[in-house]
């Protein structure tokens, strides 16, 4: 018979995954390090993912199957007015060992899988843009791309930005930005901000034709 502490199920605490390295893994890893999440629930650890792409998280739940953390079924929950998806799996093994993770364990793992990583990451992380404006010097149409990733830790991106020039992908960090809407730093307790980007259309394209990314984070701006 299967025991209970309040709603949690004791059989989650004796799950064993299979942290050896694998593409899932690392997909995993550039997930969490993005929108997903870890932290001590009751007496295991509770991975979960909360996001409005369900693709993205059906992906997040494909992979947390592939190592044997036997995920919940994907829900739809509300918050602030946002329909978003949310899948979580329990485990203490694999919550002990991703707290433990220190950038060069990550590095290692990242190394060998590095299109699962970005991909991962990309999806929490990540968007593709498109930019319309006038040159009021010709008043000439003109459309400018930007391919980013935007995360406060800078040493997170320079381990993505070393994993995409393997790929022959040239980026470049631009910051440290502060957000000065009134406000904004005090209630949310933000850090400034780092974004690895490009501009280059054909380097857009061969990043989304290597990763491969489920979805696309992608929008249109369009300016006088």
């Amino acid at each position: 018979m299967k025991k209970n502490i309040g709603s949690l199920n004791l059989s989650n605490l004796k799950v064993m995954p299979d942290l050896s390295p694998t593409s899932a893994l690392s997909y995993i890893i550039g997930v969490i390090l993005g929108d997903g999440c870890v932290y001590k629930h009751e007496a295991t650890y509770k991975v979960v993912l909360r996001a409005k792409d369900k693709i993205f998280v059906e992906s997040f739940r494909h992979a947390l199957s592939e190592i044997n953390l036997n995920p919940s079924p994907i829900t739809l929950v509300w918050n602030e007015g946002w329909a978003l998806f949310d899948v979580a799996a329990y485990s203490k093994a694999f919550g002990v060992w991703f707290k433990g993770l220190t950038l060069k364990d990550i590095k290692e793992i990242a190394d060998k899988f590095p299109t699962s990583f970005i991909k991962g990451f990309y999806e929490s992380e990540g968007s593709v843009s498109k930019c319309s404006y006038i040159d009021k010097r010709n008043m000439k149409r003109y459309t400018k791309y930007c391919l980013e990733f935007s995360n406060s830790n800078l040493e997170l991106l320079r381990l993505v930005k070393s994993l995409l020039a393997k790929l022959k992908l040239e980026m470049r960090i631009n910051g440290p930005y502060r957000y000065r809407r009134s406000g904004y730093i005090s209630k949310y307790g933000r850090e400034p901000e780092y974004h690895l980007r490009t501009h280059r259309k054909t380097m857009i394209d061969h990043f989304l034709e290597m990763v491969k990314p489920g979805i696309r984070h992608e929008s249109e701006h369009r300016g006088g």
